[in-house]
């Protein structure tokens, strides 16, 4: 019976994966980027449009997400790699408690700026035009403001910064 579990639990977990990956963006590759204009916990707003001319990447993410802590790393390091040749990270936080996102952030040495509605992730106004169905989903925008790639994994983000960004 025990065997029969793993054998089942692994089996889920397989499904989860592979829908993980199909993730459909919400916005397509070669629309237009719908506006972000959302506040920091600090209360200052960001806007996407405030990066205009850049590449951006927008992280969508939540500190209670385990899929989300496991690939923070790696984007971090992705961070460190892009943003001095002119990549901007915007992080758009689903989490509805400031001291679980601040947590996260300094536990993970973000260094990115954040913004969030501090609402629940399918109550959120950017969760309206964005329609995201998996956490993390990460968009790069082009410095012209289209969608050049949608991803859920930190490994498919890169390869599309490294075909864009040279």
């Amino acid at each position: 019976m025990k065997k029969f579990m793993s054998v089942l639990l692994a089996l889920c977990m397989s499904i989860i994966c592979f829908a993980q990956e199909d993730a459909p963006a919400g916005v397509p590759v070669g629309n237009m980027a719908p506006e972000i204009a959302l506040p920091t916990l600090k209360g200052e707003i960001i806007k996407l449009s405030d990066f205009k001319g850049k590449y951006v990447v927008i992280d969508f993410w939540a500190s209670w997400c385990g899929d989300c802590r496991r690939e923070t790393p790696a984007l971090v390091d992705l961070y460190k790699e892009y943003n001095p040749k002119g990549v901007e990270f915007l992080g758009v936080s689903f989490d509805t408690e400031a001291d679980k996102m601040t947590e996260a952030i300094n536990k993970y040495n973000i260094p990115w700026a954040q913004v969030t509605e501090l609402k629940k992730w399918k109550e959120t106004d950017i969760n309206e035009t964005y329609q995201i169905k998996w956490i993390p989903s990460f968009y790069l925008i082009c410095p012209e403001g289209k969608v050049l790639a949608f991803a859920t994994r930190a490994e498919q983000l890169k390869e599309a910064l490294e075909k864009f960004v040279k």
